[in-house]
């Protein structure tokens, strides 16, 4: 699939705000992907590179994507922000100065119009540049990037980049889409959620779908590294409800603190923590990664939990307020000592 194309479904959704219409534009395009492309094109219709847990980030903010433009363009940097500041938004930004150009480049671009791997790849690439010099490589490949995409296609790789897609729809339309794909309507989307429940990574499960057909969800087991969507608890009203509904319970007091799940292999030395939203969060609980080290004897296990700080100098548990203050991306090692 060419990327033009799914640029033009994107807009189709961006003009949606159908519930029910965006499933089945969804369902159109994902109908259109084959088995190797549709995981890629779930994730960039979300405005991602993979799933929720692979936390991949660009690390390109609206300064770099005018450098960016810039480049790609050969126009001025402080011409395109005074136009982006008309606007509001560096995507149309690109969109207008890429349609603006003269026929000759446009038609360059539509003539070589890049898939949607190639497009992904490339992507991909940028993503994980690092090192000294990482951020004019990020700048240089960008800028390739657009010049070789009509204005459409740039105006949603900019919005991808700086993490302003936000077409209005997440994983569940994804999963009424599929149903949607493979039935006309959304008669299979149970049985799609509860593959996804096991491992919810919805670019896999339409792989899967594509490639072997819905009955080879049934075979999907829980995987380490690939979170499990974490039940929640249901709101009854009064505890006369609750025990008319569950019979007898045993009833302990809740701690106040973050849901989280453990993903721990001793054999590859890997811990993954992950919050109830899918986010990866490792990075921000050394300490806890060290524990499981420690005290977990199992070979590789799964574990779902709550984290809750303490006080170091008491031993007292911590009010929520507190215990959040660990979730952070700087100062980890000092709010450690203090949490």
């Amino acid at each position: 699939m060419k990327f033009s194309k799914l640029s033009s479904y994107l807009q189709k959704l961006e003009s949606t705000a159908s519930r029910n219409k965006m499933t089945e534009i969804l369902a159109s395009v994902l109908s259109q992907a084959g088995p190797e492309e549709i995981g890629k094109v779930i994730y960039l219709s979300l405005g991602k590179l993979g799933p929720k847990f692979a936390a991949v980030e660009f690390n390109l903010a609206g300064k770099m994507m005018v450098r960016v433009l810039a480049k790609a363009y050969g126009i001025k940097a402080e011409e395109i922000r005074e136009f982006s500041k008309k606007i509001g938004d560096l995507g149309e930004t690109a969109n207008k100065i890429k349609n603006g150009l003269s026929r000759l480049r446009q038609a360059e671009a539509e003539n070589g119009q890049l898939t949607v791997n190639e497009v992904y790849n490339r992507l991909d690439k940028i993503a994980n540049e690092s090192g000294e010099g990482s951020v004019e490589r990020k700048i240089n490949k960008m800028a390739q990037l657009l010049d070789g995409l009509d204005g459409l296609s740039a105006k949603y790789i900019v919005r991808i980049i700086l993490g302003r897609l936000r077409l209005g729809f997440s994983d569940m339309t994804i999963l009424d889409a599929l149903s949607w794909m493979v039935s006309g309507d959304k008669s299979r989307r149970k049985e799609i959620e509860r593959a996804y429940n096991v491992r919810a990574d919805v670019g896999q499960i339409a792989r899967i779908i594509k490639d072997k057909g819905l009955k080879a969800l049934g075979k999907l087991k829980i995987s380490l590294g690939t979170p499990v969507m974490p039940a929640l608890c249901q709101r009854l009203p009064t505890v006369e409800k609750m025990i008319e509904k569950m019979g007898k319970v045993a009833v302990e007091p809740k701690y106040d603190g973050q849901r989280l799940q453990a993903h721990f292999n001793r054999k590859e030395k890997t811990v993954k923590l992950l919050t109830r939203n899918l986010e990866d969060i490792t990075l921000m609980f050394p300490d806890i990664g060290e524990a499981l080290f420690k005290e977990v004897k199992a070979k590789s296990v799964i574990l779902d939990g709550e984290v809750i700080g303490v006080d170091p100098k008491t031993g007292k548990f911590l009010d929520f307020q507190e215990t959040i203050k660990r979730k952070r991306k700087y100062q980890v090692v000092e709010m450690v000592k203090e949490i």
